[in-house]
């Protein structure tokens, strides 16, 4: 609920921000509006961006994407892009899991659930439809006039997911001292997480500015969302998963059952890139 509410207040401040633009430009610009100064329509756009997630509780992300698009009219494009995005625990995710490991399960048979939205994207291909209902123009100086789109994406596709539990670790337990479950299979430690991988659809929706630098280039500033369906163990015997060591190998897990009703996890993603037009 925190990622949609924090995506919603983006959306709000994007409407403040672009509400005045457009009722600026409305007045003295009615000519700019209505003929462009920069056109679109039937020309293609190739882009490049790169974005952060937002939210950051228990992962992070860095995505790099690579886009084409088609303007079938001044308001409408078709567009499909690829990414790959870098991504990792955050210390609130390894504190939860150490917390959690430190405690010898042999001593008591509590079953305990793995955490939700832990899966991490790496590539993800997707299409979209982009619907431009504003162009504007921004006077910064006098001499100096800047021309905007703003638009909306949706759209889908899908996406290469990991994921690491925080408390499903295979290994021997040591007798003393620290103990931790890391993801790294060739980490010289006790306890490795249960590694999981999947390709899961992704759903594609956010907003964005293209400014104008000139016919030809531009810059592109958006927010997105890529949500996909979530998936996690419940009731694991954690004494028994320490033992389970044939998952290290690519077998199935044998401790806990898969959540009824996971819900979806939400990446809210902030871009800025270079966008061409020809």
């Amino acid at each position: 609920m925190n990622v949609i509410a924090r995506a919603l207040m983006l959306v709000a401040l994007a409407a403040v921000v672009v509400a005045p633009l457009s009722a600026h430009s409305a007045e003295p610009e009615k000519v700019v509006v209505r003929n462009r100064k920069f056109s679109s329509d039937g020309k293609f756009e190739a882009s490049v961006n790169v974005g952060f997630s937002v939210a950051n509780y228990l992962t992070s992300h860095y995505n790099l994407v690579g886009s084409g698009a088609y303007n079938l009219t001044e308001n409408w494009a078709l567009q499909v892009e690829g990414g790959y995005a870098l991504s990792g625990h955050t210390s609130v995710a390894q504190a939860a899991s150490d917390t959690i490991v430190k405690d010898n399960p042999n001593r008591s048979a509590k079953e305990v659930d793995d955490f939700s939205d832990l899966w991490q994207m790496t590539w993800n291909v997707t299409g979209a439809v982009r619907w431009t209902p504003i162009y504007g123009k921004i006077n910064v100086a006098a001499e100096l006039p800047v021309h905007f789109q703003f638009y909306l994406l949706l759209g889908g596709g899908a996406g290469g997911m990991t994921r690491d539990s925080l408390v499903y670790c295979v290994g021997a337990r040591p007798a003393s001292g620290t103990v931790t479950c890391v993801t790294d299979p060739q980490e010289p430690t006790e306890l490795k997480a249960l590694h999981e991988s999947a390709v899961k659809p992704v759903l594609l929706g956010g907003f964005g500015m293209k400014l104008f630098i000139t016919q030809w280039a531009g810059l592109r500033l958006e927010v997105r969302d890529m949500a996909f369906p979530d998936s996690f163990r419940e009731d694991i015997n954690r004494a028994l998963a320490e033992g389970d060591s044939a998952v290290l190998d690519g077998n199935s897990a044998t401790q806990g059952v898969n959540a009824a009703s996971p819900g979806f996890t939400h990446l809210v993603f902030a871009q800025v890139g270079a966008v061409f037009t020809f």
